[in-house]
């Protein structure tokens, strides 16, 4: 019968298989943001979203108020 490639060898064909494609996708990523960038971010969207998104009360966010309905 055949013989079995070792389990090194099966890695080693992985990784050479999906090298290319990992190297394209990190390629094409968008560049990463600096901490202060990403809080710019966070806060333009949090301005831009604040009008729509309802304020829970404090009671709806207690254990309290999420199990109310079950006892």
């Amino acid at each position: 019968g055949a013989s079995r490639p070792s389990p090194e060898a099966v890695r080693q064909w992985l990784a050479d298989a999906l090298a290319p494609a990992v190297a394209a996708l990190l390629q094409d990523a968008p560049p990463r943001l600096s901490d202060a960038e990403f809080e710019a971010l966070a806060d333009e969207l949090t301005t831009q979203l604040e009008p729509d998104i309802p304020s829970l009360t404090d009671e709806a966010v207690s254990r309290a108020g999420i199990y109310a309905d079950h006892p």
